[in-house]
């Protein structure tokens, strides 16, 4: 079912391990979330192996002194490094959308579902889409080729299928 299931199990493994997101390299600040280097939480969390570019905001917590509170990071993979600054930016003002517009993504992360595959309607769509629009403003076309960049890298085909409906979605708007 899924390609590069090895190294995403492998991964998983290590990430259960260690889970590196609180100790992982922070390689740059995007309107003040930071954004760390961490391919096993890619991986491990969202099935995304290095050799294909991704970014993703996880949420960790922290403990301290105040107690326990919730920290965002955006957390980019090797391949990532390699984008043009205008696709880097365009996923990062997805990612900042989803921070602002879906609080409850802090509890957990949405799964697609067949309706979302399937129709292209379904609620972790419903959140892609709100995102993307929300990229889209700031970034304009760079938000499409983002997605389109990211489709033709190795997905396996409900990913490629949950893309298309994306870029669709904002052909549409644009």
């Amino acid at each position: 079912m899924f390609k590069h299931w090895k190294e995403i199990l492998e991964a998983q493994q290590r990430f259960a391990l260690a889970p590196s997101t609180y100790y992982a390299p922070q390689v740059d600040i995007y309107k003040g979330v930071p954004v760390v280097l961490d391919s096993d939480c890619l991986a491990a969390k969202f099935g995304v192996v290095d050799s294909i570019a991704c970014c993703a905001l996880v949420f960790y917590r922290v403990f301290d002194f105040n107690g326990q509170r919730t920290v965002p990071k955006i957390v980019v993979n090797n391949a990532f490094a390699s984008l043009d600054a205008d696709l880097k930016k365009a996923f990062f003002e997805h990612e900042i959308a989803h921070l602002e517009l879906h609080s409850d993504l802090q509890v957990g992360f949405s799964i697609a579902k067949i309706e979302d595959i399937i129709f292209g309607k379904g609620s972790y769509l419903q959140k892609e889409y709100e995102a993307d629009y929300h990229a889209f403003k700031q970034v304009g076309i760079s938000m499409i080729k983002a997605l389109e960049t990211f489709l033709a890298s190795d997905l396996n085909w409900q990913s490629k299928r949950l893309i298309k409906h994306r870029i669709k979605r904002l052909q549409q708007l644009a």
